[in-house]
């Protein structure tokens, strides 16, 4: 790999690393629906697939004739991709710089309000006046917790009231948590020492960078 598909590689995910370790510095949970969640990550990895997969099987005819533009297809074919697989999942809601232990009692008053005939058996979560049911699955040692949909009978717009309520409710009950930074910390450093890692490179050989671009985009 040359200097400039190394950039175009780790620097989507440098600040996918930023993001990810802003959300966790807030001082209360963080929510995302699990749409914006996915589409996020498939930024962050267009850099690894532009310079692994695009590269292997690139149109190299089809360059002949127009030049950088092929790019547009390859990117329009990535997004499809992307696109098709969203199509198919399911709603879920993620959450950051919370544990289950702190979750639990939240959650449990929060569905019940919801949806008086709300029913929480373990993990599971069943709401049945907004048309969801879904289950937890949290990781303790980065914080998150994931409210994924169980089965496929799932009511987009019990959804999406219970993803509001769940917003008014951290946000009117945040002093109950007790947020860490450890893991946001962790994140940001990361995802700010390759951004300097990355703008030393090209600093200290820009030429070699400059030279890469045409090579990398076949013109």
């Amino acid at each position: 790999m040359n200097l400039f598909q190394i950039y175009i590689a780790f620097t989507p995910l440098a600040l996918y690393f930023v993001l990810v370790g802003l959300m966790n510095m807030t001082g209360r949970p963080f929510l995302v629906t699990g749409l914006r969640d996915q589409i996020v990550l498939f930024l962050a990895l267009f850099g690894l697939v532009a310079v692994g997969p695009m590269q292997l099987f690139f149109p190299v005819n089809a360059s002949w004739s127009y030049g950088p533009w092929v790019w547009l297809l390859l990117i329009g074919i990535y997004a499809s991709c992307c696109l098709l697989y969203l199509l198919f999942q399911r709603p879920s809601i993620n959450l950051y710089n919370v544990t289950m232990t702190e979750f639990r009692p939240f959650i449990s008053d929060l569905a019940v309000d919801c949806d008086p005939n709300a029913r929480l058996a373990g993990d599971t979560v069943c709401m049945p006046t907004l048309g969801i049911q879904f289950y937890f699955d949290s990781n303790p040692v980065l914080r998150t917790i994931s409210l994924i949909s169980a089965g496929p009978n799932q009511d987009w717009g019990g959804w999406d009231r219970f993803r509001k309520s769940l917003m008014e409710g951290l946000k009117s009950q945040s002093q109950t948590f007790a947020p860490k930074y450890v893991v946001g910390i962790s994140f940001l450093l990361l995802g700010l020492a390759m951004l300097v890692a990355l703008h030393a490179l090209i600093w200290l050989d820009s030429a070699s960078f400059l030279k890469a671009i045409p090579d990398f985009l076949r013109i």
